[in-house]
């Protein structure tokens, strides 16, 4: 996710949301990001506990990787992965792009020899 800050000329406002400098900026904010979680998914998030930016997971050189945008852990253990989208998608493409992306992080939890039981809750949100 490169950075394109507004212009001098242009306001927050007219940049929108979708502006990645803009998403970063909001998703900085603990609590606006906390509330724009539990807007979004009708929850409580007792507190924010890890949130990475641009996380990469590669499980190998030959397989396509990753790079979530906003990677959060949230007090009990649950895992959210905020995607900004700004092209025009079909809902079959997102639902296979979420799919890979939740299995990247189930691999990213699930180390080698632990059990199934291990895996945390994720949630993988394409705004």
């Amino acid at each position: 996710m490169g950075t394109n800050k507004p212009s001098e000329e242009q306001t927050w406002e007219e940049a929108g949301y979708s502006n990645n400098y803009v998403f970063k900026m909001t998703m900085d904010d603990e609590d606006l990001c906390k509330e724009l979680l539990e807007c979004l998914l009708n929850l409580k998030i007792s507190k924010i506990v890890i949130k990475q930016h641009e996380k990469e997971i590669e499980t190998s050189k030959e397989s396509h990787g990753v790079r979530l945008d906003i990677h959060i852990v949230d007090f009990d253990g649950i895992i959210y992965d905020i995607e900004m989208q700004t092209g025009e998608y079909s809902a079959d493409y997102f639902a296979k792009r979420a799919r890979y992306y939740q299995s990247m992080l189930d691999q990213d939890v699930l180390k080698k020899g632990n059990s199934y039981t291990k895996l945390k809750r994720t949630i993988v949100i394409f705004i």
